[in-house]
């Protein structure tokens, strides 16, 4: 069984949607008073081309107890990456429920 791994504290980038953490050297731009994160500089270019393009709310389904997640991008995650993967959570108690067996849940 390959284990999750799970990287505390970190973001969406919202124009790529991949986790960015924010304390390694990233890129980040403050747009209406909300800090966004990015993985590269062509994502926050994007972004600055079109900024409500990209904050619109978007949601994900924990796979563990079905509760809907909204996902902004200047919100932490409880997110845990298997086979390449990312998976977000509602808990820490629904994140280790996956990460015991992550093959029960994962799609």
């Amino acid at each position: 069984m390959r284990k999750s791994k799970t990287l505390p504290h970190t973001f969406i980038d919202p124009v790529c949607l991949i986790q960015v953490d924010p304390s390694s050297k990233n890129i980040m731009f403050t747009y209406q008073m909300r800090t966004y994160y990015f993985c590269a500089e062509k994502c926050r270019e994007d972004f600055l081309k079109e900024p409500h393009k990209y904050i619109k709310r978007r949601t994900d389904v924990d796979p563990v107890c079905g509760k809907e997640i909204e996902h902004r991008p200047t919100i932490p995650h409880i997110t845990a990456r298997y086979q390449g993967k990312f998976y977000h959570f509602c808990s820490i108690d629904c994140k280790d429920r996956f990460e015991k067996e992550p093959e029960k849940f994962a799609k």
